[in-house]
């Protein structure tokens, strides 16, 4: 049940820490998490992300009908998908007190379409509406991690980039878009965890400002 603090209200409050678990755009509780840290309450905002989908599905074999699970797998779904929200709110962990919980997601939805009843003198007519409704249920937690500092974020690099590199390294080497990779470098960028190393041909290079905290990286471009 939500509650009211500082005028805003919280998903979760409990000995004096908030939990927020954020569903929509990140950027969206900018005010409610700057006047909470400043106000001295340790907030952890949590940001699921869809890994994976199942949906249930009827379909008729030999005359009879038979329900199975349809998977549906987000080949880029990892946790370099924070990064389409933290690119509107970069300065999120600097705000005293503030983590970030990332969550991926097994999750199984059902949907199913709305129905009316349209009456055409005495005779009943149902129609379907455009609009899905969706019921979500969480399947599985396939993966966790929690970010305390902007330097954690470098963790969620794949270990096999060098230790200077282009959008184009990053997003083959994470199996991103490589629209994604540039959102992760901007926003590393912009809270100092990355700084710009040049460049190759048309491409920026970046390497990291405290290469110290990324372990077992290969040597660079010659």
């Amino acid at each position: 049940m939500e509650q009211a603090v500082e005028g805003f209200q919280v998903d979760v409050l409990k000995n004096g820490t908030v939990v927020e678990v954020q569903l929509g755009k990140l950027a969206a509780l900018r005010r409610k998490l700057r006047a909470l840290s400043s106000n001295g309450y340790a907030v952890l905002v949590v940001l699921p992300i869809q890994a994976v989908v199942t949906t249930p599905v009827r379909r008729k074999v030999a005359g009879r009908s038979r329900s199975y699970l349809r998977t549906y797998k987000r080949k880029r779904a990892s946790f370099l998908e924070a990064f389409r929200e933290l690119v509107h709110f970069p300065e999120l962990l600097t705000l005293p007190g503030v983590k970030l919980e990332l969550l991926l997601l097994h999750e199984q939805r059902v949907s199913y379409a709305a129905r009316e009843t349209v009456w055409r003198g005495r005779r009943a007519r149902t129609r379907f509406l455009d609009a899905l409704n969706r019921d979500t249920t969480v399947v599985e937690v396939l993966g966790r991690r929690v970010i305390q500092a902007n330097e954690d974020l470098l963790e969620l690099l794949p270990a096999s980039l060098p230790s200077r590199f282009s959008n184009r390294d990053l997003a083959g080497a994470a199996n991103v878009s490589y629209a994604l990779a540039s959102m992760t470098t901007y926003t590393l960028s912009r809270i100092g965890a990355l700084r710009e190393a040049g460049r190759e041909g048309r491409r920026n290079l970046y390497t990291f400002t405290s290469p110290q905290r990324v372990p077992s990286r290969r040597e660079d471009r010659g």
